[in-house]
């Protein structure tokens, strides 16, 4: 686990220990623990959002339409992994649907934004500069220390194309402003 402090350690391993022993009693299960990221991102994503624990490899699968951003990690490394998912849709995803829903509501960037500010807090050890060069910094210190794979997957005419993604390059600064001058526009509309 990589955290800003032991403290941070010990609670969160308070916190989700519990959790994590029914999970893994679970085998390829559809359950959401009630606590942390994985609750931000299944309460503020609903049906777009789904979590499955296979041979100890937890998915976290956003699909809100025939693709999907699927992160995928193990059983052991879940809250890192959840964090970099949440963080990742917040500040990194061009998914235009997390900005504005169907109604033009900001619903999950909205939602969500003291939690990615906390989470931001917690992985952002050596991290200087602007706003943009800490939150790069912070998602490639939580992306780097663990096993993450990201995958691109899109359902077309009856086939699954799935392809891994170059996340640490999506990770950089210039990226990022990218993203927010894409969102912009939709949230000025």
């Amino acid at each position: 686990m990589y955290h800003k402090s032991l403290a941070g350690k010990i609670f969160r391993l308070a916190v989700y220990l519990p959790a994590l022993m029914f999970v893994a009693c679970s085998a390829n299960s559809q359950i959401y623990d009630q606590s942390g990221s994985i609750n931000t991102l299944s309460v503020n994503l609903g049906d777009t959002f789904r979590k499955n624990i296979e041979n100890n490899v937890v998915e976290l699968s956003y699909c809100p339409d025939n693709t999907c951003l699927v992160f995928s990690g193990t059983l052991e490394n879940e809250i890192e992994l959840a964090d970099f998912s949440l963080l990742y849709l917040f500040h990194a995803s061009a998914y235009v649907y997390l900005v504005r829903d169907m109604h033009g509501k900001g619903v999950f960037v909205n939602n969500v934004r003291k939690e990615a500010e906390s989470l931001l807090s917690e992985y952002n050890d050596g991290c200087k500069g602007d706003e943009l060069d800490m939150i790069s910094c912070s998602l490639k210190n939580l992306y780097g220390h663990t096993d993450f794979v990201v995958y691109g997957t899109r359902f077309d005419e009856g086939s699954v194309h799935k392809i891994q993604m170059n996340i640490k390059e999506s990770l950089d600064k210039m990226n990022l402003i990218s993203v927010g001058t894409y969102r912009e526009r939709f949230i000025r509309k």
